[in-house]
């Protein structure tokens, strides 16, 4: 079930009053403010673009996603392997 679109809860993000509260949700996902919220901001454009079935190649994403000034180990993780056939994981995203 869908509550939020992706616009949604970055404008929510963006908007919060208490910067304490931005902190604690980045800390959940173990990055900075600044960096979710380039992220959320960037995940939101590009699901509108294919949403309606615009084309996503050759185009400037406006402000592009912030990359971690220090990666983690497991900043790029192998895949998870689903026995299953019929589950999709693109679907889950």
């Amino acid at each position: 079930m869908e509550l939020l679109t992706f616009g949604q809860l970055s404008t929510i993000y963006d908007r919060m009053a208490n910067a304490a509260d931005q902190k604690a949700i980045a800390r959940q996902f173990g990055t900075q403010v600044e960096l979710l919220r380039s992220w959320l901001q960037t995940l939101s454009y590009v699901r509108n673009v294919c949403a309606h079935h615009s084309r996503l190649w050759n185009r400037e994403l406006g402000n592009a996603p912030k990359a971690p000034k220090k990666k983690p180990e497991n900043w790029v993780a192998m895949p998870i392997v689903v026995a299953d056939t019929n589950i999709r994981p693109h679907l889950r995203l």
